[in-house]
């Protein structure tokens, strides 16, 4: 399907080893209605999972303390998919918008410009990151990220893992980790939003079926869920010695129950063509008054805004912001 609309941005530096992307809020706009524990910090998961992930008006991935280049493509149908045997991981996945989002950092807020993606809708998106220099571990490099986002009708399919620069898991037994154990944190996650996306299209959950969705072995996925560290995510209903029986799995909120609600003001932000300028609404977490708002992103040299049809803008880059080791603290 023909390119809509993209925008390029080479000068991404994520905070707290987190690729982010949020939903800009607009003139009462807002996606289609989800489970509440596809907020954004609303379960107690390792940022990312084990590449990337998204949910109710945000997209997250793993990104090195490092400088990346990004693209951010919009389709009206799903693109072609032909060159994914040149990138290192590759995902994809659900994800609901209002319709407008931008590039953003964990803590200080949207970098540049928004992109426009459509009116508000159920989105898929495919993610995919390789380093750029060829050989260097993806993990630990610069790298360059690619997001291609097109409508659909409903959230629809859960995610799925298409490529992986290395294993899920290394080859240690589950009893020789710790309930803090870097990747099977990861694993849980993946396991809980495979579980929140498919209570949303009601698609039955097997010991098979997320395996395959996670691109590993079925001996992996019950070694991760039978581990302490899946029973402060989640829990577990069903036989795991057969890998066709069903599962209910119950995905567990944060306590307190403090999320980033995703807000819709009534105001467009001043970067929408054709809008007037208005103050920017503040972004606070539900339950916690007098939160300060997301801190604005000074302003630093320009970077191009690319159409489909060839016509460019000049947008601002981000500031230069080194990642670090933890997840910040949401109502922070």
């Amino acid at each position: 399907m023909p390119l809509l609309r993209a925008v390029d941005n080479d000068d991404y530096w994520p905070e707290y080893g987190t690729f982010v992307i949020r939903d800009v809020p607009w003139l009462n706009r807002s996606g289609p209605q989800v489970g509440e524990l596809l907020a954004e910090f609303a379960v107690e998961t390792q940022p990312s999972g084990s590449f990337a992930r998204a949910g109710d008006g945000w997209v997250e991935g793993v990104a090195a303390d490092s400088q990346h280049t990004v693209r951010i493509e919009v389709y009206d149908a799903p693109p072609d998919d032909d060159d994914l045997s040149e990138w290192d991981d590759v995902m994809e996945t659900p994800f609901v918008s209002s319709g407008l989002v931008s590039l953003a950092l964990v803590v200080a807020g949207p970098v540049g410009e928004p992109i426009r993606l459509g009116p508000p809708s159920a989105y898929r998106i495919l993610f995919a990151r390789r380093p750029l220099t060829a050989g260097d571990d993806p993990r630990g490099w610069p790298c360059e990220y690619r997001l291609r986002f097109w409508p659909v009708d409903a959230p629809g399919e859960p995610p799925r893992w298409l490529r992986r620069s290395a294993p899920l898991v290394d080859a240690r037994p589950a009893d020789q980790r710790g309930v803090f154990d870097g990747s099977y944190r990861s694993v849980v996650t993946d396991v809980a939003m495979l579980a929140l996306w498919a209570a949303e299209s009601a698609t039955p959950v097997t010991l098979r079926w997320l395996a395959d969705r996670l691109a590993t072995t079925t001996a992996t996925v019950r070694g991760v869920m039978e581990h302490p560290r899946a029973g402060l995510v989640l829990t577990v209903d069903g036989d795991l010695d057969d890998v066709d029986a069903p599962l209910t799995v119950t995905v567990l909120s944060r306590t307190p129950f403090a999320i980033r609600a995703r807000q819709t003001v009534a105001v467009p932000p001043p970067t929408v063509p054709g809008t007037r300028h208005a103050p920017t609404a503040r972004r606070s977490t539900p339950g916690a008054p007098g939160a300060r708002a997301v801190r604005p992103t000074p302003a630093r040299p320009m970077v191009k805004l690319q159409e489909a049809t060839g016509m460019e803008e000049e947008q601002p880059r981000p500031d230069d912001h080194r990642g670090g080791g933890t997840d910040p603290d949401p109502t922070g």
